[in-house]
């Protein structure tokens, strides 16, 4: 999993290996625990437009059925 740019201003980038045809759900989670955003995905990259978060530190969830990922990313504006 790689994602990208850290810090992200408008999109966040995100690029999953072996993960094609997996139903990916992704939750943007603030520092305080409130699920900001979720949406999921089926392909390998994916594109998340950030303009409508406010600026601060995020946590990224990706799930599917067979694992599940985490990762630190700064919003700024």
């Amino acid at each position: 999993v790689n994602i990208y740019p850290n810090p992200a201003q408008t999109d966040l980038n995100i690029d999953l290996t072996n993960r094609e045809g997996d139903i990916i759900n992704l939750d943007v989670i603030d520092i305080n625990g409130k699920l900001v955003l979720s949406t999921s995905f089926n392909t390998t990259k994916y594109v998340l437009d950030v303009n409508d978060i406010t600026a601060g530190t995020y946590l990224i969830r990706l799930r599917s059925e067979k694992a599940a990922y985490y990762k630190k990313v700064v919003i700024l504006k």
